[in-house]
């Protein structure tokens, strides 16, 4: 299956995340490293004594020269040696760092007011740094490594830091991390440390001094800072990884520039137009049935089962969120709290009513019988190209591809809106727009200069050097068009694997830390069609309210999350094995009982009790 989060970064997909964590995860870390394992392309492998930044690469456009909000442009000067607390700024002198500490406003509780920019560069020393990250397309890197491309060879002339990226094996990443932590070798920084770690939690990562607890350093970090202060109405999304209110950050995430809702289903509007009917019609399942009936009864092309379904049903969690909770079939994974009581997916009164509508659409016909073989896009590209299957769930980086594939030249997909069970209705779970782009980086507490490597990790959050991290310099990959926007050449949009995977091998990527600057992916002629439809998407934020939302700020203690680790294979392995047989009408729905007490009696009674427990901790608080 297309890995969901690779698909993402390639202006394709983002979506749901698991609440069973490993060892500690947050549940975004979960997300990156069932999601970043499944699908990353083989990178080049190499250790972090190789070397590959730096050198080459066009001129890079100026950096402009803002002053600093709140104090003088001198800098501080950094410390000698590595460690975990955070030092005092140092006397101003002719220090050969411009450190942003001391020079910016704030407000009563220290943090920053506005978004920093920096004086250039950071940095006049000849200091070396290291950096262990992926690229997911290493056959299209120079020979010089990824510190050859021009926006980090202008990013090192710009900045005056001097690194080596050190691109490790997909398949190597996990195995190669465990060593290097063993022995004690960790580069300076290591990009998605948080998804990649194993053996203890993400705390006790920090308490062994494996990496920074980089909360100690946010003075350094206003612009990382600012970021996490503007989306904190996550209430702890990210745990101990980024949200202010928490004492322990695991490292810098990179954040969407704009939170969307990104994915969903496309159907045939040109069959559509044949019969008279229009997507942006339709606002109910019902009507999403009766528009799919039609397009059976009506026989288009090789078209019998009009819908695709992924054999996990609700592969992205945000299809039938309408209903207040999902069909995911591969195990109870998902909280909710209604009516201050805690349940999962697949184990309340909605779920019956879900799974039963869903029985139907599959007796009449809407769903292929085979769809559990169908793992992801590869296994049904066939059948939407020949017209075999009519409504699919895609990205809109995927559309202009999927429609030129298409046996009939005059095949077009259309937007499906974020549907509820009667007009009207409100959604209350799991729809909150996607504000993170990607795993980001940590820094190493052995690191020799800790400050000046969250300094270069927060430039990357400035205006400036978001800005260029995600284009690089005028000239290179885009330039002006006649309407004064920007717009990719050639080497973006003829890059053999779409412009996607072009502006993620090129430029700013998922494991750097930074801005996500999505709308990028769209930037060519015909692209504002594909951006259109996310404001369908978004259209749902008009009528969601997160309501039954489990808050993500409650973070279990280490030996709850043991607790729920030993207990969940047994009851997801049921879960998986017994709750499609429903739709496919192998269980009746007489069992339904039998299967949720079995459930409870191989743990999920007890992995509730946890999380009520907590929940209800956190808001006597």
């Amino acid at each position: 299956m297309l890995n969901h989060y690779a698909r993402r970064m390639c202006a394709v997909n983002e979506g749901g995340v698991s609440i069973f964590l490993k060892k500690g995860m947050t549940a975004m870390r979960k997300k990156s490293a069932l999601f970043l394992a499944a699908l990353f392309l083989l990178a080049l492998f190499a250790g972090c004594s190789g070397g590959g930044g730096g050198g080459g690469g066009t001129t890079p456009t100026a950096a402009p020269s803002t002053p600093a909000p709140g104090g003088s442009t001198t800098p501080t000067e950094a410390p000698q040696g590595g460690g975990s607390e955070t030092p005092a700024p140092p006397p101003e002198d002719d220090s050969p760092y411009n450190f942003a500490i001391g020079k910016y406003a704030t407000d009563a509780e220290g943090w920053p007011l506005e978004k920093y920019e920096y004086e250039l560069p950071l940095s006049t020393t000849d200091e070396v740094f290291t950096t262990m990250t992926l690229n997911f397309t290493p056959q299209y890197l120079p020979e010089g490594g990824m510190g050859d491309l021009p926006m980090y060879a202008g990013m090192e002339e710009l900045t005056g830091v001097h690194m080596e990226y050190n691109v490790i094996a997909s398949a190597s990443f996990v195995e190669t991390l465990s060593v290097m932590e063993a022995s004690d070798e960790m580069c300076d920084i290591t990009a998605g440390f948080y998804a990649y770690h194993q053996g203890s939690s993400l705390n006790q990562a920090i308490e062994e001094e494996l990496v920074i607890n980089h909360y100690d350093w946010k003075e350094y970090a206003p612009n990382y800072c600012r970021w996490a202060k503007d989306y904190e109405w996550l209430e702890g999304m990210w745990s101990n990884v980024n949200n202010p209110g928490f004492d322990k950050w695991i490292g810098f995430v990179e954040f969407n520039d704009e939170p969307n809702v990104s994915t969903g289903y496309f159907i045939r509007g040109d069959w559509l137009d044949e019969l008279g009917m229009d997507a942006a019609n339709v606002y109910t399942y019902d009507e999403w049935h009766d528009m799919l009936m039609a397009i059976k009864t009506a026989g288009f092309e090789n078209c019998e089962y009009p819908l695709q379904v992924y054999s996990n049903i609700d592969a992205y969690v945000n299809v039938w969120n309408g209903f207040n909770t999902s069909p995911y079939a591969a195990g109870a994974a998902y909280l909710r709290v209604v009516d201050g009581k805690v349940n999962f997916n697949g184990m309340a009164d909605d779920d019956l009513v879900l799974m039963q509508y869903l029985r139907q659409w599959f007796v009449d016909g809407l769903i292929s019988p085979y769809f559990q073989s169908l793992s992801g896009l590869e296994d049904i590209t066939a059948d939407v190209t020949n017209g075999n299957c009519g409504c699919a769930f895609f990205s809109p980086g995927e559309i202009a591809g999927t429609e030129a594939s298409c046996v009939n030249p005059n095949a077009r997909f259309d937007v499906m809106r974020k549907l509820v069970r009667n007009r009207g209705d409100i959604i209350h779970w799991h729809l909150d727009p996607d504000e993170f782009g990607g795993c980001g980086a940590s820094i190493s507490a052995k690191c020799e200069n800790i400050p000046l490597m969250v300094t270069w990790c927060d430039w990357a959050y400035s205006p400036f050097g978001a800005d260029y991290r995600n284009y690089g310099p005028e000239g290179v990959y885009w330039n002006y068009n006649e309407n004064g926007e920007r717009e990719w050449n050639e080497i973006i949009t003829g890059f053999e694997l779409g412009s996607g995977w072009a502006t993620i091998c090129y430029l700013q990527n998922p494991m750097d830390p930074g801005i996500d600057a999505w709308t990028r992916n769209y930037k060519y002629p015909g692209g504002e069609r594909l951006l259109h439809f996310y404001d369908v998407w978004n259209e749902v934020l008009d009528y969601y309210d997160g309501a039954y939302n489990y808050p993500g700020a409650i973070k279990l203690s280490d030996d709850d999350n043991a607790e729920i680790n030993n207990l969940r294979a047994d009851a997801n392995t049921f879960f998986a094995e017994n709750y499609v047989l429903f739709l496919l009408g192998d269980k009746s729905f007489s069992e339904w009982d039998s299967f949720q007490e079995q459930l409870n009696a191989l743990g999920m009674a007890r992995i509730t009790e946890i999380y009520q427990e907590a929940y209800d901790e956190y808001m006597a608080a």
